[in-house]
């Protein structure tokens, strides 16, 4: 049987309390970090299944892609460690992305990666945790397993992969940006080679950099799987090669660029077109007032506004 693995999502359908929000531990040395989170997670008495928690149009084209492929799903979550679709989980906050006032890797003293993080979660968590828990349901000829991950969560569970047999390692596939390369070079030719032209106008499913890796996976899976269903991972890689050919690049369009100081204001006095929401703010800056900005400075930016307004009011 087939498996799909994606990454959870910052978008939830329930959101946290406070004490799953990985900004409000305390800091502190790794081993404690981890155990204060792992006590916060097991007292949880608000839990529902993984795949009525996340959402967000990475999380549908991944669970789309599942479908499509008759597997079964997994999530690889910071907070969590790796579940399945149907297990139970809290809503939380933690993510090891740069810019999140959740990320976990702020909040540990000490340079630390986040595959050490990784590590000591999957400890903590035992069973709950690892890709070879996910590699392990897929052990027969068929059992392809689908790796869509962002890059900062393959950078996490690199190591994880590396615990693959030769066997499990012939029958996977990774999706993610395509200027991603593995610490171990042998593990390179894995990673299907998706690229810009995914967003170009011969793309049927243009999109962001945030869920680039599920819609290739979707992409992969419903167009271009069913003409090598038994392909090597070269002639899956030739295939989508052969298929980008004919795409061209998506046109990049020129945005102005603001201060921070300038960006707030503008936040302010345009706060109902987001309505709560700082990625409908970020396309309307982007669409609307034709002004560059990145995800992660408007994550921070638009957190700054909404604290001045929850203490105004």
């Amino acid at each position: 049987m087939p498996v799909v693995i994606t990454s959870c999502s910052k978008r939830k359908r329930v959101s946290p309390v406070s004490v799953l929000c990985a900004g409000t531990l305390t800091k502190g040395p790794l081993d404690r970090v981890a155990c204060e989170w792992q006590s916060r997670v097991r007292a949880a008495t608000c839990n529902l299944p993984a795949l009525d928690l996340y959402s967000g149009r990475h999380f549908y084209e991944a669970t789309r892609a599942s479908a499509a492929l008759q597997a079964e799903l997994f999530v690889v979550s910071a907070g969590v460690g790796v579940l399945r679709g149907d297990e139970l989980v809290p809503p939380y906050s933690l993510t090891v992305t740069a810019g999140s006032p959740d990320n976990i890797l702020s909040v540990i003293e000490g340079a630390r990666a986040s595959s050490d993080w990784w590590r000591c979660l999957c400890q903590g968590f035992g069973g709950r945790s690892g890709l070879m828990k996910a590699a392990a349901s897929s052990d027969d000829a068929d059992g392809y397993i689908f790796i869509a991950l962002p890059t900062p969560y393959l950078v996490m569970v690199e190591d994880d992969l590396q615990g693959f047999s030769e066997g499990q390692l012939c029958r996977t596939r990774v999706f993610t940006s395509a200027s991603f390369r593995f610490r171990n070079s042998a593990l390179d030719r894995l990673r299907m080679p998706y690229d810009a032209r995914l967003d170009g106008l011969e793309s049927p499913c243009p999109g962001t950099a945030t869920d680039f890796p599920a819609r290739a996976l979707h992409h992969f899976a419903t167009e271009l799987l069913p003409q090598l269903p038994q392909g090597s991972c070269e002639e899956h890689a030739n295939l989508i090669t052969r298929c980008l050919s004919g795409w061209s690049l998506p046109r990049r369009p020129e945005r102005t660029r603001q201060s921070d100081s300038e960006l707030q204001e503008i936040i302010r006095a345009n706060w109902g077109h987001a309505g709560g929401s700082a990625s409908r703010m970020l396309r309307w800056i982007r669409q609307e007032r034709g002004m560059a900005c990145e995800q992660g400075r408007m994550r921070e930016l638009y957190a700054v506004i909404r604290q001045e307004m929850e203490e105004a009011s």
